[in-house]
């Protein structure tokens, strides 16, 4: 009976102490979501991830993800915040059609990528598809497919990197954020 117990309160703080398994805390969706009201539209270029219908994920930005949430969701969330929070964190599935337009992009995981990432790590990744600039990384978009592109920029979106395009030069941009702690 003794050890029964003991296994039960050792249970009992490891469920206590699992954390979350999200890619963006509360305290990050709410600095994403100041950057509605003052960023314009033009200036948008930081390329966020979201999961859509048929195993795919779509491309988009926080103007566009706003958009998304008053056309089809703004009676299932109570507001914005909670809707990118469930979004960004790939806790909904999006509707595919909602992401067709200029700089949306809806693509399907490359598996070699995929398992390039798990075998060699994000180090390799970096050296073998992107060139260093400074204190960042830049791939060309004309150098690959669609599909390898957006496959390598969400592995590097879901380890803490932020992504930007820019239109002029037509690179994607990619360093590493540091996570805001959860207040």
């Amino acid at each position: 009976m003794k050890n029964i117990l003991i296994i039960l309160v050792i249970f009992f703080f490891n469920s206590c102490n699992k954390k979350e398994d999200n890619l963006f805390t509360r305290k990050e969706i709410q600095n994403f979501t100041k950057k509605v009201l003052e960023i314009p539209i033009f200036e948008n270029n930081n390329i966020m991830f979201v999961k859509v219908e048929r195993n795919q994920f779509a491309s988009s930005n926080i103007q566009s993800l706003y958009n998304i949430f008053k056309k089809r969701h703004s009676k299932s969330y109570k507001n914005f915040e909670d809707f990118l929070f469930y979004a960004l964190n790939q806790k909904i599935t999006l509707n595919k059609e909602d992401f067709k337009g200029r700089n949306k992009v809806v693509f399907t995981m490359q598996k070699d990528i995929e398992k390039e990432y798990k075998k060699s790590g994000l180090d390799v990744l970096l050296q073998k598809y992107f060139k260093k600039n400074v204190n960042v990384y830049n791939a060309n978009a004309i150098d690959m497919s669609t599909e390898t592109l957006f496959s390598l920029l969400y592995i590097f979106y879901t380890n803490n990197y932020e992504i930007y395009f820019d239109d002029p030069s037509g690179f994607y941009t990619v360093f590493l954020t540091k996570p805001i702690a959860e207040e």
